[in-house]
C-alpha cells in the first residue's frame, strides 16, 4: 500500500511549541540552562562585589589557607567544565528531543486528520438513510471527493483521480479494483444526471466500495 504524504500543522500552538522545542529544548535541558546561569550569577557577584569576595577569602583563609591556592585552581577548573558541560549537554538534548517530537507530532496530526475524515465519512453515510434519491447521487460524489484526497496523500501523481489511480500499483494497492468501479459510477452519475438510474441499495453497495478503499489507505 502507498505510504501517505506526512502533513505538517498550520495551528499557531503548534508553531509555539515548534519554537519551544528548537530554540530550548526539553524541561530538563532549561533546569541545566538555569542552573549555569545561578552558578554564573554566583560567580559574578563574588568577582564585582568587593565584601562578598573578601568575606568568601577571609572564611577560606581561616579554615581552608594552606590549600587555598590549589583550591582555587581546582575550583576554576571545575567551573570551566562544568559550564562546557551544561553547554554540551544543553544542546544536545535540544536536538534529540526536538527530533523526537517532530517525529512523533506527525503521528499525532495523522490521528486527528482521521478523525476528521471520520466525521466527513459519517456524513457520507447519513445521506444513504434518506428516502431522496439525490442524497445518494451526493453520498457518492462525496466518497469520491474523499477517494481522490486518499489516492493524493498516497503520493499518486496524475492530472485526474483516473490518471492517478493508473498511477498506483496494483501489487501495492490491493482494493485498486473496487476503487476504480466506485469512480466509474461516480462518473456515470456525474454524466448521465437524473438519466441515470440509482437505486439505494446500489448506492449502499458502492459507499461500501469506496469505505473498503480509504480504509486502506487509512483516510478514515
Amino acid at each position: 500500500m502507498p505510504e501517505p504524504v506526512r502533513k505538517t500543522s498550520s495551528d499557531p500552538l503548534d508553531d509555539i511549541a515548534d519554537f519551544y522545542k528548537n530554540a530550548i529544548g526539553s524541561p530538563i535541558a532549561l533546569l541545566w540552562f538555569i542552573v549555569f546561569l545561578v552558578v554564573l550569577f554566583f560567580t559574578w557577584w563574588l568577582v564585582t562585589d568587593p565584601e562578598a569576595w573578601m568575606i568568601t577569602q577571609t572564611y577560606f583563609a581561616h579554615y581552608l589557607g594552606p590549600y587555598l591556592p590549589t583550591i582555587r585552581t581546582i575550583s576554576t577548573i571545575l567551573i570551566l567544565l562544568f559550564s562546557a558541560g551544561i553547554t554540551y549537554m544543553f544542546v544536545c538534548t535540544r536536538e534529540v528531543d526536538s527530533i523526537e517530537y517532530h517525529k512523533y507530532r506527525s503521528i499525532d496530526i495523522e490521528e486527528e486528520e482521521t478523525k476528521e475524515h471520520g466525521s466527513q465519512w459519517r456524513i457520507v453515510e447519513n445521506h444513504l438513510l434518506s428516502e431522496n434519491q439525490a442524497k445518494w447521487r451526493i453520498a457518492i460524489l462525496e466518497a469520491d471527493t474523499m477517494l481522490n484526497e486518499a489516492i493524493l496523500r498516497a503520493g499518486a501523481v496524475g492530472d485526474t483521480l483516473g490518471e492517478r489511480l493508473k498511477s498506483l500499483d496494483p501489487g501495492d494497492f490491493q482494493t485498486l479494483q473496487e476503487a476504480w468501479d466506485a469512480h466509474k459510477i461516480r462518473n456515470m452519475i456525474a454524466h448521465e444526471g437524473i438519466n441515470f438510474q440509482l437505486t439505494q441499495r446500489e448506492a449502499k453497495r458502492v459507499i461500501d466500495l469506496y469505505k473498503k478503499v480509504l480504509k486502506e489507505l487509512k483516510y478514515i
